[in-house]
């Protein structure tokens, strides 16, 4: 078929461009989902698909775009819990921990389990494990379908290598929010400690 060394090269070159061309790596699948989601228009007062776009920046590692979101969801709706427990969570630097921290003192509804969540964030990062656990059951007490909650719970069973608790959580975790990218993180955190919980 091909007799002469160059027309080997040339057709090795060619199946090596389409090979490249063709594979998706992680990297790629990102990039081409992130360009769909920025081609939208968001309107400033949709704040649903603000909190959903600030998701998918957090899930794809983008943290400081989804703070931003977080943030410009609580300038229009101050008392926009998800977007509290998520502006918490984004919060990298010692700037954005502290207006995380300010939007925790003026939050209008100090009994609430996004507040009781972010301050379970703000209390690990500050290295109190057990302000930490207390902010996350007293908001399973306010709401015990607090999603959220139930996964910062696994998160610290997890650090504490309480397999029991974990599992639990985990488990309410998945079944409150079956497609929750933190639920099936912590998921496969247990499978590979060895810690597997369906």
């Amino acid at each position: 078929m091909y007799k002469s060394p160059i027309q080997i090269i040339r057709f090795t070159a060619i199946l090596v461009l389409v090979l490249v061309s063709c594979s998706c790596t992680s990297e790629m699948k990102k990039s081409r989902y992130l360009a769909r989601a920025e081609s939208y228009e968001l309107a400033s007062e949709d704040l649903d698909n603000r909190y959903k776009l600030a998701l998918v920046y957090l899930r794809v590692g983008q943290p400081n775009e989804a703070f931003k979101e977080a943030t410009e969801i609580l300038k229009q709706a101050p008392d926009n819990g998800p977007a509290l427990a998520l502006l918490a969570e984004t919060s990298i630097t010692p700037e954005q921990n502290q207006t995380a921290e300010q939007e925790l003192q003026k939050f209008p509804q100090q009994d609430n389990p996004y507040i009781e969540v972010a301050n379970a964030v703000v209390a690990i990062r500050k290295g109190d494990l057990s302000k930490a656990e207390a902010a996350l059951n007293h908001a399973l007490s306010l709401d015990p379908k607090c999603a959220q909650a139930h996964i910062g719970l696994a998160q610290l069973s997890l650090n504490k290598k309480d397999n029991a608790r974990e599992g639990q959580e985990i488990k309410a975790a998945a079944e409150l929010s079956p497609g929750s990218p933190s639920a099936s993180t912590i998921r496969q955190r247990g499978y590979q400690t060895g810690n597997r919980h369906t």
